[in-house]
C-alpha cells in the first residue's frame, strides 16, 4: 500500500489521506470514444488534471499542488 493524499470534494478540491494499492506490474487503462475532448483525467496523488486530445494523448491543463517533476 502507498499512502497518498486524495483529492476529494468536487470544486473545493480538499484533500484527505487515502491508501492506494500499488501493483507489481503496470497496467494500461484504455478509453475508447469518438469525442475525447469531453474527458478529464485526474491524478489523485498529485492533483494534476489532464484533458484528452483528438490524437489520443492527454494534455496537462492544471498542475496539482504536489506535482512530481
Amino acid at each position: 500500500m502507498c499512502d497518498y493524499w486524495d483529492i476529494v470534494g468536487g470544486i473545493n478540491m480538499s484533500r484527505e489521506a487515502v491508501e492506494f494499492a500499488e501493483l507489481q506490474e503496470s497496467v494500461t487503462v484504455t478509453l475508447k470514444t469518438k469525442c475525447p475532448e469531453k474527458y478529464l483525467l485526474v491524478d489523485r496523488q498529485t492533483g494534476d488534471v489532464f484533458v484528452a486530445k483528438d490524437t489520443g494523448e492527454w494534455e496537462l491543463v492544471r498542475g496539482g499542488p504536489h506535482r512530481h517533476v
